[in-house]
Order: structure tokens, then C-alpha cells, then sequence
């Protein structure tokens, strides 16, 4: 979104636009360098309109700066137009009828402004000054022209557009960098939990090869202590059918045992 610095506040995104207290005090100079010295102000509801209020406070730190001071203003709580501006203006001279200049706070203010002049017979610019804002198209149909600031409003939304543009491309541009960025980390954990997988079965590979070896190691040594064993069963048997069929006399025995000592 736009915003504005109207109220001399941050934008809420983007500002385009320029300072109201610099125009405000550029008319305040203006004024004051070409010797009006009894200044007055002419305005509507300044609570509402922040930006006119801007304006006014930028004429008077300008008309302090030289020496001056407001010599006299009328404020309405109603929004700006003809009408008000040509009655705020007629109460404002009856009440400082000395007045050389009257700043409004705008140009339709100050057209109003004018129409009493032409009605009372006042001299403008000679007798009294007048200055408005904005460089609206009314001014340059008055039989007078104003005195005014020409805002530009052209410009302005020119330049907005291109900065509402320039921004949607670089958003555009960051957000493609992101889902680039966003690809690539998920190619890369997806390719880490490939190799991690890979690793995993490879593992789970060695680990039952090795346990199938162990399995057939142990089962031929379980069948060769079962050979051992039968074998030693079987040659404890054959002795023992030997030793059943010759039987030897005791004399014998006893005369075996007697020349095994003395041999």
C-alpha cells in the first residue's frame, strides 16, 4: 500500500509524495521577502485535515524566522470549499481590516477569498495579498490569478506506479530466489536420506550375511563335536567288546605287571 506522511508519522510502505511543512514555509518566506507584514490565515477543519495543518505550521515557523508572527487567522470545523473560504475571509477583515496578506489553506479557499475582494472592491494584490496551495486549474480561470504552490500530482502517481512495480518485481525476484533456495535444500535432504537409506539396508545386508556365517559356523561345529562325540562313543565301545572277549588269567596279569617293573 501507499502512504502518506501527512501526518508526520512513518508510511505504512511506501511514500511518494513531498513535505507540507517545507511548502507551507516556502509561502511563509515568500510572502514575508516581498514586505507583507500584516499576515493572516484563512482555513478549514485543521483536526481533520492534517496535511493543511502541516502546512500552517511550516508558514508560521517561516514568518518567526523573519521577525513575524500570524497577525490574525479564522478557522472553520467544516471541510474546505468556495463558500467558506469567501465568508472566512470577510469575517477575518472585519476583524484585522489591516491585514496586507492572508494565507488559505488552499486554492478553493483562496478563490473564495478572491470573490469577496471583487465583491468589496479590494485591490488584489495591491491592497491585500492572497496565497493558496495546490496550483488548482480554478486559479488560472480567475480574473486574478493566485498566488499558489502547484503540487505534482502527475508525478506523483507516476512515481508511485513505478515504485508499486519495481517492488512487485523484486518481490517476485525474492520469491523466486526463495523457492529456488527452497528446491535445492529439499533436493539436498533428499539426497541425504537416499544415502542415509542406502546405508541403512547396506548395513542391515552385512549384518545378516554376517549372521548367516556365524549360523553355519556354528552348526558345523555343532555337527563336528556330534562326530567327535560319536566317535569317541564308538571307540569306547570297541574297547569294551575287547576287553569282554579276552579276559586276562590273573596270573598272567600279575606276572605282566611284575616284568613291566623290572624292564
Amino acid at each position: 500500500m501507499l502512504g502518506w506522511r501527512a501526518s508526520g508519522g512513518e508510511a505504512i510502505d511506501l511514500a511518494v509524495g513531498f513535505s507540507h511543512r517545507a511548502a507551507g514555509e516556502a509561502m511563509g518566506a515568500f510572502l514575508a521577502e516581498r514586505g507583507r507584514q500584516r499576515i493572516g490565515y484563512v482555513g478549514g477543519n485543521l483536526e481533520r485535515d492534517l496535511r493543511a495543518a502541516k502546512r500552517l505550521q511550516g508558514f508560521c515557523q517561516a514568518l518567526e524566522d523573519r521577525g513575524l508572527a500570524l497577525a490574525g487567522w479564522n478557522t472553520a470545523q467544516q471541510p474546505s470549499s468556495l463558500l467558506l473560504g469567501r465568508a472566512g475571509l470577510a469575517e477575518l477583515l472585519s476583524w484585522h481590516p489591516d491585514l496586507d496578506a492572508v494565507y488559505f489553506s488552499n486554492d478553493d479557499m483562496a478563490a473564495g477569498g478572491l470573490m469577496h475582494c471583487l465583491a468589496a472592491g479590494i485591490d488584489v494584490p495591491g491592497r491585500l495579498a492572497l496565497a493558496g496551495f495546490n496550483g488548482l486549474e480554478i486559479g488560472e480561470a480567475l480574473p486574478l490569478r493566485l498566488t499558489t504552490i502547484h503540487t505534482p500530482r502527475y508525478d506523483i502517481g507516476a512515481q508511485a506506479a513505478k515504485q508499486v512495480i519495481v517492488q512487485r518485481v523484486r518481490e517476485a525476484e525474492r520469491n523466486q530466489r526463495q523457492a529456488e533456495q527452497a528446491a535445492l535444500l529439499r533436493a539436498e535432504e533428499e539426497k541425504r536420506q537416499a544415502e542415509q537409506k542406502a546405508r541403512s539396508e547396506q548395513q542391515q545386508k552385512n549384518s545378516d550375511r554376517l549372521t548367516a556365517e556365524c549360523e553355519k559356523i556354528e552348526a558345523l561345529a555343532a555337527e563336528e563335536s556330534l562326530t567327535l562325540k560319536r566317535a569317541d562313543q564308538a571307540l569306547k565301545a570297541a574297547h569294551d567288546v575287547v576287553v569282554a572277549c579276552n579276559p586276562l588269567p590273573r596270573e598272567h596279569a600279575s606276572r605282566d605287571r611284575k616284568s613291566t617293573r623290572l624292564n
